[in-house]
C-alpha cells in the first residue's frame, strides 16, 4: 500500500534526530521484529491516512521505532515543490531520510514562479543519498520550467549512478542537456514524457533494457527511434490533440505486448484507423485499451459505422486476450453494447471490459470472461474493479511464461 508523505501530518510530526524525544526506556525486542511489526501494519486494510499516523505516532516511541516507521514513510513521497512546508521536509531528508526514498514526485503546485524562486534555497534535495530510488516524476505542468531547471541541474549533477528504474515527465519538453542524467540510467524500464530528443534515442546505450513507454501530445515518428534496440513490450500513447494522432506513422518490428491509446477526444474513424496499421506492425499485442466517443449517433449507425468494424479488426490480432474500452457518454444503452459484445466478439479473446463514462449512471464497469476458453459462453461480470483487471491483464500480457 503506497504511503504519501507529503501531508504535513507525515514528515512534520517526526523530530529531527537532534531533538530529546525519547524520555522513556521502552522494553526491546529482537531487532527483526520491529520491522515485521512495521511491516504487518503498512500491510493492513486501513486507510493509509490512519497508518500514517500510527507510524508516526511509532516513530516517537524511541530510536530504534523512528528509524523503521521512517524506513516506511519517506518510501513514497511526493514533494511540494516551492511550497512552505517543503524546506521542512527537505530538512528530515537531508538529516536523516533521504536514503529510504524510493519513489519520489515533485509537485509544482499552482503558485507564483517568484514563490518558487524564494524557496528554491530551502529546498536542495540530497539526490546523492537517495540511493534505493526507483522512480522519479517531475512535475506534471508546462509552467515554470525555468524555475525548475536549478532543480534539473541538481539532479543532473548529485543523482547516483544506475539507480532509476522509471522515470516520468508528464508534461515537460526537455532538452537533451535537461535529460543528461538518462544517459546514466541504464537500468532504466520505464519512461513516460512528451519528447525523447533524437540523439538521445539514437544512442545504443540510452536505457538499453527499456521495457513501457508513454508518449504524450508527440507525433509517433518523433519518437519510434526508441524501438531500435531496445524490448520495449509497453507502449501508451497518452494524446491530448486528435490531429497529432497520425495513424499512417507505422512502427518497426518490435514486440509489444501492451498497447494503449488513452485519446479520448480523437475522431473514431482515425481510432479504427490506427488500429488496422497496429494488425500489420504490432502482432504481438496480448493487452489492447483504448477510448471509442459512439457520439449521439443511433443504434445501428453505431453498430454499422464502428461497432462492427471493430470488432473485424479485433479479430485480426491474432494474439490478443484481453480488451479495455471506454465509451464516453454514449447515446447508445450501455445494456445494447454490452449484448453486442456478447454476441460478436470472438472466442479466442479471453476476457473484455466495457467502461461507461455516463453522468447518468455510476454502475461501474462490465466484464464479459470466457468461462472456458475457445468455447461458447461469456460470463458477465457487473461492477468490475478496473484497477485490479488492468493490472492483472497487463502482467499477464507480459509475462512470457503464458
Amino acid at each position: 500500500m503506497p504511503l504519501d508523505a507529503a501531508s504535513p501530518e507525515v514528515p512534520l510530526t517526526v523530530a529531527s534526530s537532534s531533538q530529546s524525544l525519547f524520555t522513556t526506556s521502552t522494553p526491546q525486542l529482537f531487532p527483526e521484529l520491529y520491522r515485521m511489526i512495521v511491516e504487518f501494519l503498512v500491510d493492513s486494510k486501513d486507510d493509509p491516512k490512519v497508518i500514517n499516523k500510527a507510524l508516526c505516532s511509532l516513530a516517537r516511541t524511541s530510536r530504534t521505532w523512528q528509524i523503521e516507521a521512517e524506513r516506511v514513510l519517506y518510501r513514497t513521497i511526493t514533494f511540494p515543490h516551492g511550497e512552505r512546508y517543503a524546506s521542512r521536509i527537505n530538512r528530515v531528508l537531508n538529516d536523516r531520510a533521504a536514503e529510504y526514498v524510493e519513489h519520489l514526485s515533485i509537485k509544482s503546485l499552482n503558485i507564483s514562479i517568484e514563490r518558487i524562486r524564494l524557496t528554491r534555497s530551502s529546498t536542495q534535495l540530497p539526490f546523492h543519498r537517495m540511493r534505493k530510488l526507483k522512480s522519479l516524476t517531475l512535475p506534471d505542468t508546462r509552467t515554470h520550467v525555468s524555475a525548475l531547471r536549478p532543480l534539473l541541474k541538481l539532479v543532473n549533477d548529485t543523482l547516483p549512478r544506475d539507480i532509476l528504474r522509471e522515470f516520468s515527465a508528464p508534461l515537460l519538453i526537455l532538452t537533451s542537456k535537461e535529460l543528461h542524467f538518462l544517459r546514466k540510467q541504464t537500468r532504466l524500464l520505464e519512461l513516460h514524457t512528451t519528447r525523447i530528443p533524437q540523439d538521445l534515442a539514437l544512442m545504443h546505450k540510452f536505457a538499453p533494457l527499456l521495457q513501457s513507454v508513454t508518449i504524450k501530445g508527440e507525433k509517433m515518428k518523433h519518437s519510434i527511434l526508441l524501438f531500435n534496440f531496445r524490448p520495449i513490450l509497453s507502449l501508451r500513447f497518452d494524446l491530448q490533440f486528435c490531429h497529432r494522432l497520425d495513424a499512417t506513422d507505422v512502427l518497426p518490428q518490435n514486440c509489444i505486448k501492451v498497447l494503449m491509446l488513452s485519446s479520448c477526444s480523437a475522431p473514431t474513424a482515425r481510432i479504427l484507423d490506427f488500429l488496422d496499421l497496429r494488425i500489420k506492425d504490432c502482432p504481438h499485442v496480448r493487452y489492447l485499451s483504448f477510448y471509442l466517443n459512439l457520439g449521439r449517433e443511433s443504434h445501428q449507425i453505431s453498430t454499422t459505422l464502428v461497432l462492427d468494424p471493430l470488432v473485424n479488426k479485433l479479430d485480426q490480432l491474432r494474439a490478443l486476450e484481453a480488451v479495455q474500452i471506454h465509451f464516453e457518454h454514449p447515446f447508445m444503452s450501455r445494456a445494447a453494447i454490452t449484448q453486442f459484445f456478447q454476441n460478436h466478439t470472438s472466442r479466442t479473446l479471453r476476457s473484455l471490459l466495457l467502461v461507461f463514462q455516463s453522468s447518468k449512471t455510476a454502475a461501474g464497469p462490465v466484464e464479459l470472461r470466457q468461462e472456458i476458453e475457445g468455447q461458447p459462453g461469456w460470463i458477465t461480470i457487473q461492477n468490475a474493479n478496473e484497477a485490479e483487471w488492468s493490472e492483472n491483464w497487463k502482467r499477464r500480457a507480459m509475462d512470457d511464461g503464458l
